[in-house]
Formats: structure tokens, C-alpha cells, sequence
């Protein structure tokens, strides 16, 4: 498990110009895999507050676990943001979509299959759709998906920002087509 730290060095004035202090603020990016393998993909990403799990194809158990170990209620995070449709990477679906009121965010042209994977019916308001190359906000965090080389439809990586930090998240990649700038 990998913590990153960045510290930032803020100056804080008195009303006194003559007196300054500087104070250390930490700037936190936290990320924690689950699993990454055939058999399970699961990683939650921690940016300042907002708290995000890429991909669910692990139990909700083993979710529960890991979640435990890193501190974070589940009810904390803001959504699950699905990378691709092979089972690894959300052969937990159906059942944390069933034992949880967590969100999910899928690409749009794989949103059909994962809806009815999950048994949701109409998604009952708990999925959300984008396409790679648009921007989105979740929380305090600005998401970009980008497409990557693989053999399932519409799989992405991932750029977030989000309290001056910057991630870039990909897995399973094919070819890498380009370079990828964060």
C-alpha cells in the first residue's frame, strides 16, 4: 500500500507586518490497491477529502476489509468510476450495488451492459454516464477519462486533480498510443 505526502510551505501574517510565521499544510494523495490482477481490480484513491473506488471486481467483503484498513467509511466515498467491462474489473458489481447506496460512473457506451450486470432496472438514479476526452467534477475532484488500448469497449484511464494534486490511473493497457500528460 502506497502513501504519497506532499508538504507545501504557506506563509501566515499577523495583522503586524513585521511578524510572519510559515506553517507546514499537508497536501494529501492517497492511493490503495485492493487488488490488481485477473482475478480483481479494486483501488481507492483519496484526493485532499474526496474519496473515489476505481473499479469493483472484488467481493463487497474484501471491499469492506480494505476500506477498514485504510480508515475510510464507506458511506464517505463519492462514486465508483468503472475503467472497462471485463469481470475483473467489476465482477463485484451486482452485489456492492445491492448492499450499498454507492454510485457509479461508467463509460457511456458500455453503460447499458453494466446497468442491467448490476440488476438495477433504470439505475435508480445511482449511475452516471461519461465519455472520455470531457471533463467532469466529482466532489472537489475534476475527472478526465482518456481512452487506452484494450480489448474492451471504451476502456480509460484516468487523470484526476483535485486540492492542487494531480493522478494519472491506468490499468490493462494494450499499446500505449501516446504519451500520457497529468
Amino acid at each position: 500500500h502506497r502513501l504519497i505526502r506532499r508538504q507545501r510551505q504557506m506563509c501566515i501574517r499577523d495583522s503586524s507586518p513585521s511578524v510572519g510565521r510559515a506553517i507546514l499544510v499537508a497536501s494529501i494523495v492517497r492511493l490503495i490497491n485492493f487488488a490488481s490482477g485477473s482475478k480483481g481490480n479494486s483501488t481507492l484513491v483519496t484526493l485532499g477529502e474526496t474519496h473515489l473506488l476505481i473499479d469493483c471486481g472484488i467481493s463487497f467483503r474484501r471491499l469492506q476489509l480494505g476500506l477498514n484498513f485504510a480508515g475510510v467509511a464507506l458511506d464517505d466515498i463519492e462514486a465508483v468510476i468503472i475503467t472497462h467491462t471485463h469481470s475483473d474489473h467489476i465482477g463485484g458489481l451486482p452485489v456492492w450495488f445491492r448492499k450499498s447506496h454507492l454510485k457509479f460512473l461508467v463509460p457511456e457506451l458500455a453503460a447499458r451492459s453494466i446497468v442491467r450486470m448490476a440488476g438495477a432496472g433504470n439505475g435508480d438514479g445511482r449511475f452516471a454516464y461519461f465519455r472520455a476526452g470531457r471533463d467532469y467534477r466529482l466532489a472537489d475532484v475534476e475527472l478526465n477519462a482518456f481512452p487506452v488500448s484494450h480489448d474492451a469497449p471504451e476502456t480509460v484511464g484516468l487523470k484526476l486533480v483535485g486540492e492542487g494534486e494531480r493522478l494519472a490511473y491506468v490499468t490493462d493497457l494494450g499499446v500505449v498510443l501516446s504519451l500520457i500528460h497529468i
